[in-house]
């Protein structure tokens, strides 16, 4: 990638670019197909923009067979027929006493992140109600969750491979919203999307209760972009959308979607 492409993408961002244009190389030298691990939207974002200047190639995600906010890419030459077994991924239910019990998403996230060990690649989306929760793998990793995850917090579960036709509902309930911000940082983003001011956004950064598409964050003057997720304990998450244009101020617009929590 030239330079110049590069600065459309922040810097902590180089090195995930440079690997997708060494796979997307390939793709299109060898003809051969190539199969992401699990990528966040921003990611997915990313690799769209860099497909979208290539030649005969052409990027499929999972989430065109079944809806999902974590995905993963099938690239390959475009005259490739795929189908949803070429993106292995399965599906696991993690059975647990309802009746007596109310399991989490950040309960389950953390299980598989810190008392597994596991990189946050290997799986998907954690759909969870009151009744029932689900987590999306890689297919090649299914029998190890299946072993290995058998406690959740203090609570036993069990996880069994059920077919991806019975995902729960994808839970997207973001609001819109229009907000004004002077630069893409997190911490004006925070304290425009949940109407707080910048040094509670800064707090709440520096408390470790922030995450950027799925990871912990303490850079306050991070600068975000479109399909950037933001999860703000407490207050809820952030979905940033695209920029509109600018205000009378001077100011960027840009829409964002909105979960409060209650």
């Amino acid at each position: 990638m030239s330079d110049g492409l590069y600065q459309h993408f922040r810097p902590e961002e180089t090195d995930f670019i440079a690997q997708m244009q060494e796979q997307l190389f390939r793709v299109s030298d060898q003809q051969i197909p190539y199969l992401t691990e699990f990528l966040n939207p921003r990611q997915v974002f990313i690799v769209q923009s860099l497909v979208g200047k290539g030649e005969g190639i052409h990027c499929h995600c999972s989430s065109h067979y079944f809806p999902m906010e974590m995905q993963r890419l099938y690239i390959c030459p475009d005259y490739y027929e795929v189908a949803w077994t070429d993106f292995g991924i399965s599906l696991l239910a993690i059975a647990f006493p309802s009746r007596f019990v109310e399991l989490r998403h950040r309960q389950i996230l953390g299980t598989l992140l810190n008392q597994l060990g596991l990189k946050r690649t290997t799986f998907g989306d954690i759909r969870v109600t009151s009744e029932a929760c689900q987590v999306f793998v890689k297919e090649n990793l299914a029998d190890f969750f299946q072993k290995e995850v058998t406690q959740i917090g203090r609570h036993p579960v069990r996880l069994s491979l059920i077919p991806a036709e019975l995902a729960l509902p994808e839970q997207d309930d973001y609001r819109p919203k229009m907000v004004l911000v002077s630069s893409p940082r997190l911490d004006k983003f925070i304290a425009a999307g949940f109407n707080i001011s910048r040094q509670v956004a800064n707090q709440l950064i520096s408390q470790k209760k922030v995450t950027v598409n799925f990871a912990l964050t303490e850079k306050t003057a991070m600068q975000l972009g479109e399909n950037d997720r933001v999860s703000v304990r407490g207050f809820g998450r952030l979905k940033i959308g695209p920029f509109l244009g600018e205000s009378r101020s001077g100011k960027m617009k840009l829409q964002v979607g909105i979960i409060k929590h209650k």
